[in-house]
Order: C-alpha cells, then structure tokens, then sequence
C-alpha cells in the first residue's frame, strides 16, 4: 500500500469532512491558501488525463520555489512551462453588486431578513449612514443601490466573516450569475464573454517576497517576460466547477513600470484563451 493511500484529512488534522469544512467557512484566509494547492491538483489531474490520452508526452511537477508548477514535454519533445493560477473572487462590496448578493444570501438561506435590518438600523443609530426609513428588504437594497459608496462600505462590514471574505458563498453567487458555468459546454469566447459585466481576472504575482541585486522587493513579486509559456486560470472562484482556461503568454501585458516583467493584474479577454491547453498553445 502506497504512504499516500494511508493518509486521510482525519489523519491530518483530527477532524471529520464537516468540521474541517466548519474551520475553512470561519476562517476564508486559510481556506484561500489550501484552495491554491488544490487548484494545482486539479491541474495535475487534467494533465494526467492529456497522457493517458496521448496529447502529450508527459509532465513533471515543480521541485523547488522558484520553478514553474509543471513543465510539460508535448507530444514534440518541446517542454512548455505552466503556472496555476486562481482566478479572483468577484468584488461583492460595491453599491453596484452588493444588493444583489445580499438577496443572494437570504434567498440561500445564510443570512435572515431582520437581522440584516437590524445591522442597517444599527449603523444610522451610530451616525455611520444617513437616517434613512427601512422597514423591509427591498428598502435596504434600493438605499444601498441609490445612496452613496460610503452607504455600502459600511454595511459590507457587518456582513460575518465568511460572507465577507474569499469563500463558498461568495463563489456561488458569481455562479449563479452566469447562464452557464461549465466552460466544457461551449465556445471558451462565449464562455469568457458571459464575464463582460464582471470580467475575469488574475493577480498575476508570486505570493512571496524576494529580494533582486537592487534591494527591489517588490519588483521580484512580478514575473519576468518569457519565464511563463502558459497560465492555466482555474474558474472555481466564479464557477463553484475545478476547471481551467489556458493563455499563452505572449498575449500578456508588460508592467508599466519594470519593463522586463509582466503586469500583476491582467484581465482574461475573448480571443486569448482555450478551454484546451494545446489549443492555447497555437
């Protein structure tokens, strides 16, 4: 028996599946940070399934920090390079958004009618909004949807936690907002293009800090052009499905700033990306 075979979660962490999924509702950071090496496993996966299928020749994983997460040989004996990358969560603070989430989490049942007016009531009592009449729902949603920004940013701060930061409520209201969400089913453009309102996008940065000969450490956050053929963006974020869309990187923008190095925030556009990785490399 393989030493993997005789690992469990509960051997790892002493908890059952519904107590850990309890640990990572509470606490979204942390979840943030497995959710990552999950989304590189389901990338491992995918590539084992480009083998057995003969589409490519095969594929290693990263052996130190500063590799690439796989190198992949095609079927050419080229070796592409490949980083996994989770697209961002959508931004749910916004006057423009929020009271469509907020109608989200009560038409979900993770958050009750009254409680939310009492937290609005609770904030014109303390002078941080307005005084403003709300008695119903509707008349919450329609003072953060018309008054100022100041009105929704304050009332995203009493949202609980879990509601507030990166996590599965939050990922499964961009899902709900999207005709279809299984990027397997149709055209990557027309996928990409249901986004429009809300585009995709990746925060295109190491997440550690290095220091380069000039005492720059923010500019080694940022990848250096040519040291990435491919981004494999996982949807889950806006999905709730642990799928990927490739970008070549030639299609990447260069940092404003640091010429030699590519923009940490780029947006995925039509024309740019393939639900297939082979196809992404054409």
């Amino acid at each position: 028996m393989e030493i993997l075979e005789m690992i469990t979660l509960e051997k790892l962490t002493g908890l059952d599946d519904k107590d850990l999924a309890d640990v990572f509702s509470k606490n979204p950071r942390a979840y943030m940070a497995v959710k990552g090496a999950v989304a590189e496993k389901h990338l491992e996966l995918l590539l084992k399934s480009y083998c057995r299928d003969g589409r490519i020749a095969g594929f290693r994983a990263a052996s130190g920090d500063f590799e690439k997460d796989f190198y992949v040989t095609l079927n050419s004996n080229q070796e592409v390079s490949l980083e996994c990358k989770n697209v961002q969560v959508l931004n749910t603070k916004t006057k423009g958004v929020l009271p469509e989430y907020i109608s989200f989490l009560v038409d979900s049942g993770y958050l009750e009618e009254e409680w939310l007016l009492d937290s609005f009531k609770s904030l014109t009592q303390k002078g941080l909004v307005p005084e403003n009449t709300v008695d119903s729902l509707q008349g919450l949603l329609e003072a953060i949807r018309k008054g100022k920004a100041k009105i929704s940013t304050e009332f995203y701060k009493c949202l609980p936690q879990e509601y507030r930061e990166s996590g599965v409520p939050r990922y499964e209201f961009s899902a709900s907002l999207v005709k279809e969400s299984n990027v397997n089913n149709i055209h990557t453009d027309t996928f990409i293009s249901q986004f429009d309102s809300h585009q995709l996008s990746i925060d295109f940065q190491r997440t550690r800090n290095s220091t380069d000969e000039d005492g720059d450490t923010k500019k080694q956050r940022f990848y250096r052009v040519d040291e990435i053929d491919v981004v494999g963006a996982c949807l889950f974020s806006r999905t709730m499905k642990w799928q990927f869309i490739f970008g070549h990187s030639k299609h990447f923008e260069k940092h404003p700033t640091y010429e030699d190095r590519y923009t940490n925030r780029f947006f995925i556009e039509e024309g740019k990306w393939s639900s297939d990785l082979l196809e992404s490399l054409n």
